[in-house]
């Protein structure tokens, strides 16, 4: 935009190397630099004189040629690395026609969410409550029965009444205003277009459309998008604009009442663990945890805790050696053991304290959360997030870890069938345990 109004080669070069810091920090930002030939037909950016008479098919081929070459350049030089596992997708998979349209169906109806979630938030509690917190309510637990063709079917309806307004926007010579809009709708829509783009190719539907943080980008644009509106063509009296004040001051008050119950349900879930690593701290701090008196952690010790504690996925795949130990500094590290006969003290399954290892039998092992349901919509699933590991470990062919799995299904649900018969399964193959 400084560019537009001022020219100037320096510029230029600063929006290429701005896109590429934007890009590499996070692949979703990959079409944002397309943006700026939206930006370069608005004549109202151009100031008048010598400048605003430059052509500026170079200045925009430079910024997107040397963004893309560069973009594309750091891209194959990093899977040359060999740091990566091998992909579960072929380049193939990502040209499928299908692919491209469903993804922008996905993307429009996803404005619902940044409308309708950010004018009345509380339409998408009940939350979803597993490794992570996600939006649900009634529309996306709908979609998330295999609805998918009322997302389509709506984006597809959505999309015709955009291009309606669109139309008429032109006619009535709005062509200034009608630029604008579309580059705010643009810079809304692309940044999660890649994000669905890719995560259709092995998440459900609902999963996109749930997740809290595909949701910051788009919802800054609606503001921007609805602010713009507003002052452009509604251009309200001083008394409609009490009016819209008081409207937007009831949905700050009802957001805020959503984001503190969010609050709430971390706060419950979290309390156990935040209990477990004040009392480590202290007894590091005082002392009495020490590299002569050591603290063993048992390594199923988050299956006592709630799914927001321990992403299960996560943590069986990259942290398969220790677990909450790896929160403290290598030096408060000497105060851990792997070897519960070398422990002086465990951590309580009851209350989740530290105690003496005399004291384990006495405090019991508590009991493993799987099947919590209460007022936060807590997913009874621990068992099938092992299982479906499980399943992974198959296709690798680590069958000593995929046996585990089963068995800590089984061990958190002693009533799945498909853990038993799968166990079943390992167990007739002759699948060895290590």
């Amino acid at each position: 935009m400084e560019y537009l109004k001022k020219g100037g080669m320096h510029l230029v070069l600063a929006s290429a190397l701005l896109f590429l810091i934007g890009m590499f920090c996070y692949e979703s930002f990959f079409l944002w630099p397309l943006g700026i030939v939206i930006l370069s037909s608005i004549k109202s950016l151009r100031t008048q004189g010598k400048h605003a008479a430059k052509p500026l098919k170079k200045p925009i081929f430079l910024i997107l040629a040397s963004v893309y070459i560069f973009y594309f350049l750091a891209f194959l030089f990093t899977r040359s690395l060999k740091t990566y596992i091998n992909p579960r997708y072929s380049f193939y998979d990502f040209l499928q026609p299908h692919v491209f349209v469903l993804s922008a169906l996905s993307v429009i109806f996803n404005i619902y969410n940044n409308l309708a979630v950010a004018i009345l938030p509380i339409i998408v509690f009940p939350l979803k409550v597993a490794e992570n917190i996600y939006m649900a309510g009634p529309l996306i637990n709908y979609i998330n029965r295999g609805n998918n063709w009322f997302v389509y079917s709506m984006g597809g309806l959505f999309s015709l009444i955009v291009a309606a307004l669109f139309v008429y926007l032109y006619k009535k010579r709005y062509v200034e205003e009608w630029k604008i809009i579309v580059y705010f709708l643009f810079l809304l829509t692309a940044e999660p277009y890649i994000i669905f783009f890719c995560r259709l190719l092995d998440n459900a539907l609902g999963y996109c459309l749930s997740e809290f943080r595909y949701q910051y980008i788009p919802n800054a644009f609606i503001i921007l998008t609805v602010a713009f509106i507003i002052e452009r063509f509604v251009k309200p009296s001083r008394r409609r604009k009490k009016l819209i004040f008081a409207f937007l001051a009831l949905i700050f008050f009802l957001n805020i009442v959503c984001i503190h119950r969010v609050m709430n349900i971390y706060n419950y879930h979290l309390s156990g663990l935040q209990r477990m690593i004040s009392s480590i701290k202290r007894g590091i701090g005082q002392g009495y945890i020490n590299s002569s008196n050591r603290l063993y952690i048992d390594e199923d010790l988050p299956d006592y805790l709630p799914h927001l504690c321990w992403n299960i996925e996560m943590g069986e795949l990259f942290i398969p050696n220790g677990n909450y130990k790896w929160m403290f500094s290598e030096k408060e590290m000497e105060n851990f053991t792997d070897a519960p006969q070398n422990a002086r003290w465990v951590i309580s399954k009851e209350n989740f304290g530290v105690i003496d290892k005399s004291q384990e039998s006495l405090s019991g092992k508590g009991r493993k959360i799987n099947t919590i349901r209460d007022k936060y919509y807590i997913t009874p699933g621990k068992d099938y997030v092992y299982i479906e590991l499980g399943y992974r470990y198959r296709r690798e062919g680590r069958h000593d870890r995929e046996r585990r799995m089963f068995e800590k299904a089984l061990e958190l649900n002693p009533r799945n069938e498909e853990a038993r018969g799968e166990l079943y399964r390992c167990q007739s193959k002759g699948t060895a345990l290590f």
